[in-house]
């Protein structure tokens, strides 16, 4: 669902929460699942929103960009006007070793992060990676690992919502996460960089 959805489902919290960007109403035929549905979708009042033919109002159609103001027609997102080819690595570099059927426990999307940090590691110009919150349950932990540590100066709260993001948690919890000015904290890794954790928060020690 993403970010939004209905208050609670089941008797759990649902709307800010982890829930909500899965699929916490995926069985419709739980009674009540149906209805949920149908008064969380009409709550963003589709009536003000498209006409009687169900076409968007022109309105609010005129507030969308125009031209290269597009994101598509941007030519910093449009590859096809920027666009470079990468030197890439042999992919074969990163196969599996079997040496027998069943012997070795491997998964492909580990072995594709180890590979987009090759792609990564041999263009660092023009080449980006560009996933807020799936990159470490997508299995893509790796293309961190060439990048070592790295240092970030920002204002309180924008590290508050980085630290909640990196949690996978709605940006909202990060108020949740009290920091003080001029304090340390460290992001990182646990169990082979599977799972973001905070190795240290808001250490004010002069």
């Amino acid at each position: 669902m993403g970010w939004t959805g209905p208050k609670v489902v089941d008797g759990k919290p649902t709307e800010g929460t982890f829930r909500s960007h899965q699929v916490p109403m995926g069985d419709m035929s739980r009674p009540g699942h149906v209805k949920i549905l149908e008064q969380w979708l009409k709550s963003y009042r589709p009536q003000e929103l498209f006409d009687k033919t169900g076409r968007l109002r022109s309105e609010l159609a005129e507030v969308a960009p125009q031209g290269t103001r597009r994101m598509g027609a941007n030519p910093h997102a449009n590859g096809g006007v920027l666009l470079r080819d990468l030197r890439l690595p042999d992919f074969r570099d990163y196969a599996a070793k079997l040496p027998k059927p069943g012997s070795v426990n491997a998964e492909a999307t580990r072995a594709e992060g180890e590979l987009i940090r090759g792609v990564v590691k041999l263009n660092p110009e023009t080449f980006r990676v560009f996933s807020p919150d799936e990159t470490a349950s997508n299995r893509w932990g790796a293309v961190f690992v060439r990048w070592g540590d790295v240092l970030v100066f920002a204002h309180r709260d924008m590290l508050r919502i980085l630290a909640a993001r990196r949690l996978s948690l709605p940006a909202l919890e990060a108020r949740k996460f009290y920091l003080t000015t001029a304090s340390l904290s460290i992001l990182g890794y646990d169990h082979d960089f599977d799972e973001p954790v905070i190795r240290l928060w808001n250490d004010a020690r002069r």
